[in-house]
């Protein structure tokens, strides 16, 4: 793999970090494929390109313990589950099957909640908080105490996801105090925040400015940047080197800022974007997983990536970095291996990708992510 060059920048900034070799890898895990595959709706059934498990149910053991196998393979050694609430799919899969899962118990694999905001503060509800209170209780009674529960310092870990709509819309501190409060009562009093909240500029234009005021870092316990393609600012369907640098460059300032407020900084990647496949009247333009046109490498988009964003990590949160995702493919942000077909190109498929070849890759983001990441240390 060949060095990424220099960032664009007039003083060549040196990334703040540690090496590779004590870097904890996690992913965002979505349990939610049930009997339907989630509605069977994704860019790879229309170009042919299916998993490798085909649309398989997630509620089989079986699949689980083939997840597991291709995560150790890459190294992940954390799950970040998607949660839309008590009872629901993931709730039950993440409960039932992943935890239960003879592969997992007694295993370094550990698991965390991702609380998913937008499907439990709603605008059918009027934006009300009340459904946090019975939310977290629930949490910290079902999974708290887990033995493969991931936590840092000893402190359970709970990752928010977009508390800037919240902080957006005046209820952020509200919120997020009860989450602490309701924890707290149930035993939980040292909960670990990771808060969604990293988004294109950092706060203040200043690269190393102490005291920002900007409240989240004060809120939570640490920041990440999830929607990696939103926050890529000048991003065309290609990214291409220089939109890469700029915007790590851009995490390199929101991880000094942060760490200056006693707050904690976790770097993410992405092998690409294209949500076409479910949501074509919104005509958003697709992440091409080549970093530069369509003779480029498959994966060179998530291979540059990595090689800025292992140098991010942050000690205080247990060196962490995060892939987005695991097997979210309706928006194709998926490293789970797909059927390795021939590069998509017929006319029939262009409304879903604009041009961008796609093709069944295997295993290679699994090996991609590993051979970056192959010296650390396990959670």
């Amino acid at each position: 793999m060949t060095s990424a060059p220099p960032l664009p920048s007039q003083q060549n900034p040196t990334f703040v970090g540690l090496p590779p070799s004590n870097i904890t890898v996690g992913a965002y895990y979505y349990p939610w494929q049930g009997d339907d595959f989630h509605g069977g709706n994704y860019l790879r059934k229309h170009l042919n390109q299916q998993p490798y498990l085909g649309e398989y149910d997630d509620s089989n053991p079986q699949v689980i313990a083939k997840h597991l196998e291709w995560s150790r393979q890459a190294n992940i050694r954390l799950w970040i589950t998607s949660w839309w609430g008590p009872n629901g799919r993931e709730d039950k899969t993440t409960k039932d099957v992943i935890l239960t899962h003879t592969d997992l118990l007694g295993s370094d694999h550990k698991v965390a909640l991702f609380y998913e905001t937008t499907g439990r503060i709603t605008k059918e509800l009027d934006y009300s908080l009340e459904r946090i209170e019975p939310d977290i209780e629930y949490i910290s009674t079902t999974y708290f105490d887990h033995p493969n529960y991931y936590r840092i310092d000893g402190r359970p870990v709970l990752f928010i996801y977009l508390p800037r709509k919240l902080e957006i819309s005046g209820t952020m501190q509200d919120a997020i105090s009860r989450i602490r409060s309701t924890a707290t009562s149930q035993g939980y009093n040292n909960l670990f925040l990771i808060g969604v909240h990293v988004w294109q500029h950092p706060p203040s234009s200043g690269t190393t400015a102490n005291n920002v005021d900007f409240p989240p870092f004060s809120y939570l316990d640490a920041l990440t940047n999830y929607d990696v393609y939103g926050s890529m600012i000048g991003k065309s369907m290609y990214a291409g080197q220089d939109v890469v640098a700029d915007y790590y460059e851009k995490q390199r300032q929101w991880k000094v800022q942060a760490n200056n407020n006693d707050c904690g900084y976790i770097p993410a990647v992405t092998p690409g974007y294209n949500d076409r496949g479910i949501r074509l009247d919104a005509n958003h333009l697709p992440l091409s997983r080549k970093l530069t046109n369509n003779d480029d490498e498959e994966g060179s988009f998530f291979a540059s990536q990595l090689e800025y964003a292992t140098n991010l990590v942050d000690y205080s949160t247990n060196n962490l970095l995060l892939v987005n995702s695991f097997n979210e493919w309706h928006e194709d942000t998926q490293i789970e291996p797909a059927v390795d077909a021939t590069t998509t190109t017929n006319p029939k498929s262009q409304e879903y990708t604009n041009g961008v070849e796609y093709q069944g890759y295997g295993e290679l983001y699994l090996n991609l992510l590993r051979n970056a990441t192959s010296s650390t240390t396990t959670a």
